[in-house]
């Protein structure tokens, strides 16, 4: 359990299990940015119609992705079982509208990712 004092005030927070995970995190090998979005409509991996957000990764750098509760949480929501975890070239994004990086399929990696196979990877995706 945590302890805060605010202004004067001793304020408690409970602590979760140190086991249960909210975040993944984003490994980028490569030498130029890649961007990402989650789709949660598996078995269905075409990309989304519209245009989701999009978050980016540096050079050779990581990034934790944490903006939902915990992983249970969310795959207790997603009907397909699974997460597909969309990789693109930044520039490709700069480059070309979103309709044409759909219908074109523009994507560097896909991976379809369970909640075991999150687990397995100790919640860290690396690309490439």
């Amino acid at each position: 359990m945590k302890v805060l004092l605010f202004m004067g005030n001793l304020l408690l927070k409970a602590c979760e299990a140190p086991d249960v995970q909210h975040y993944f995190k984003i490994i980028n090998n490569e030498n130029h940015p890649v961007s990402y979005y989650v789709g949660e409509s598996y078995p269905d991996t075409l990309i989304q119609q519209t245009k989701p957000t999009i978050k980016t990764v540096q050079p050779n750098s990581s990034f934790k992705e944490s903006d939902w509760g915990t992983w249970e949480e969310r795959f207790n929501k997603i009907e397909g079982g699974k997460i597909s975890v969309f990789i693109f070239h930044s520039d490709t994004l700069n480059k070309y509208p979103w309709e044409e990086v759909r219908n074109g399929y523009m994507i560097l990696k896909r991976y379809d990712l369970s909640l075991e196979d999150l687990k397995q990877r100790d919640f860290t995706i690396t690309y490439p």
